[in-house]
């Protein structure tokens, strides 16, 4: 019998899209729940696995204009995976991006060197994270490339816009499709999940993945290699994680 090792929420079952069937998931898999050693006593959340790191966002404390003035930061780690899943020792980890702006969860493309990063915009840096607080941040995408030096900033994922959130987005293996949170009109509810595809170097209008989306908040998708897209739902009644299996 494996052993798996997660990180983030335990997701509770398996629905194939376009088919009522339902499965248990891992089923006859022992699942080891650890608490990693890089966690702080603030938020360590939205972990991406990249290669041999665990990358993350992290709470940290940052100066202000003045002396006296210190507010809460989110920012973007990472860490080494040790053998048997674990991670490094708090202090072994490193800043990934570290901008004046709050960082939320980020997606990678191996295939494409790129890197899109929840961001908030300048303004409201010192305004806590939409995520865990009710004050109405709106948050946007930023893209980064990979060089030999570290991450550099490109510029804005499209489809920004200070009148609704676009966040929390998911990359295929290929780079060009990504699948993203917003609560832009004309939604299903708070936050729904829309797909955009590259065409060039332009992305196609956002479509809402109605098949999955509900009256409440979607959020935080990731999709992985095999073509299983995780999310949370407030929206499915006793659910809090659900798995869809869908086709590129």
């Amino acid at each position: 019998m494996k052993v798996r090792y997660l990180t983030g929420l335990a997701l509770m079952f398996v629905v194939l899209l376009g088919n009522a069937q339902t499965k248990k998931v891992f089923e006859d898999v022992k699942i080891d729940i650890k608490n990693a050693s890089v966690n702080t006593p603030n938020s360590d959340f939205a972990s991406y696995l990249d290669g041999g790191e665990l990358i993350y966002n992290s709470e940290v404390k940052v100066a202000g204009d003045t002396k006296q003035e210190t507010y809460m930061m989110y920012d973007v780690y990472s860490t080494q995976i040790l053998p048997e899943g674990q991670t490094a020792k708090q202090g072994e980890n490193r800043a990934r991006i570290t901008t004046k702006l709050q960082e939320g969860p980020m997606t990678i493309c191996e295939a494409t060197g790129e890197m899109y990063v929840t961001q908030s915009y300048a303004e409201e840096t010192d305004v806590e994270n939409i995520v865990f607080k009710k004050e109405n941040v709106r948050l946007c995408i930023t893209k980064f490339k990979k060089g030999a030096d570290g991450w550099t900033e490109v510029g804005p994922f499209p489809f920004a816009s200070k009148d609704y959130s676009v966040a929390h987005p998911t990359v295929s293996q290929s780079g060009d499709t990504i699948i993203f949170i917003s609560d832009m009109p004309g939604g299903l509810g708070g936050t729904d999940l829309y797909y955009t595809v590259r065409n060039g170097d332009e992305w196609t209008e956002p479509v809402n993945v109605e098949a999955l989306n509900t009256s409440g908040n979607e959020m935080f998708p990731y999709w992985d290699a095999d073509g299983t897209l995780y999310f949370s739902s407030d929206g499915r009644s006793g659910k809090v994680g659900w798995i869809f299996t869908i086709q590129s």
